[in-house]
């Protein structure tokens, strides 16, 4: 028999089991789940709902309280993240999301995959369109390499591969000339001007680069580098940005990738360097207020930081 359980303070060893469900699913997750990310997660309140049978937990999902303000009225809700089933009981996510609905008035997801979306449109979750993930291959070979799983043809795979041979010198030597002259440090154990940022940087790795007194602020999660905290325009933008992708080739992380709420700043990615690739928010709520903040998300300084994704 399927019981499922809303766990609100787990043990670091619930939140180490729950982890062995979801690493099944993304093993470039593994290195993540050690003692130091699961007291960040008790320091958070992050929640964990399971699904559990006679032969162990079979479907898990992590739940990040926030809050959002409209009309200068705060409202509570809550991301849903690490959401992962197993593929042997189908079903179980529908059954987890649906317990999940009438636990929390108002709910939200980024990032999620095609293979769920059809899910959360089944369970009538709304979709907040306006909000892209901007990507910068820094070595197109490993990037290639490291999501070889979501290129859905043989030939895209021997194209991207074929042009890596000239991509990567190539945007090397451009790291180096426009970011000559500016360094970036990895910046110690909760010096981060972001509450979030300061916690994870227990575990993760946080860098950080200084130009004219503003600053860029990227934080190493899963192969990746996301930026936090972007104080820069114009020129010293771009020099900044090359100077981090120097940092981040030097120690093999193949992408770069900031978060953006507006076509216009989409656009703008462009012109920096990055390929702007839409990254929904699904949401649910009882009553119609989150939607009314994430309709005027633009106006809001959204990064990575501001949800589950440097976690």
């Amino acid at each position: 028999m399927l019981e499922i359980r809303r766990i609100e303070c787990p043990s670091i060893q619930e939140y180490r089991d729950a982890a062995r469900v979801w690493e099944a699913r993304w093993d470039y997750l593994k290195p993540l789940n050690q003692e130091k990310r699961f007291e960040v997660f008790q320091q958070l309140g992050v929640e964990l709902v399971v699904a559990r049978n006679e032969e162990g937990l079979q479907a898990v999902c992590l739940v990040l309280p926030d809050t959002f303000t409209v009309a200068q009225k705060t409202g509570k809700f809550v991301w849903l993240f690490e959401t992962a089933a197993n593929k042997a009981m189908p079903g179980v996510g529908g059954l987890i999301l649906y317990r999940i609905m009438n636990w929390y008035p108002a709910i939200a997801c980024i990032g999620v995959s095609e293979e769920a979306e059809p899910l959360y449109g089944a369970l009538r979750w709304k979709r907040h369109d306006r909000v892209w993930r901007c990507v910068h291959p820094i070595s197109l070979k490993e990037t290639v390499a490291q999501y070889r799983s979501r290129l859905d043809s043989a030939w895209k795979l021997h194209l991207a591969t074929a042009a890596s041979f000239l991509y990567d010198p190539l945007v090397a030597v451009w790291e180096t000339l426009c970011g000559f002259g500016l360094a970036v440090s990895d910046k110690p154990v909760g010096q981060s001007s972001l509450a979030r940022v300061r916690l994870a940087s227990s575990y993760l790795n946080v860098y950080r680069t200084l130009c004219c007194g503003k600053v860029l602020e990227v934080v190493e999660r899963g192969g990746a580098g996301r930026v936090v905290l972007d104080q820069l325009k114009g020129l010293d933008r771009l020099r900044a940005h090359a100077a981090m992708w120097r940092k981040l080739r030097d120690r093999n992380i193949p992408i770069n990738e900031f978060v953006v709420t507006s076509w216009k700043a989409a656009r703008r990615a462009l012109l920096l360097g990055y390929l702007p690739i839409r990254m929904p928010i699904y949401y649910w709520e009882k009553t119609p207020t989150l939607g009314t903040w994430l309709e005027d998300l633009e106006r809001t300084e959204f990064t990575f930081a501001s949800c589950d994704k440097i976690l």
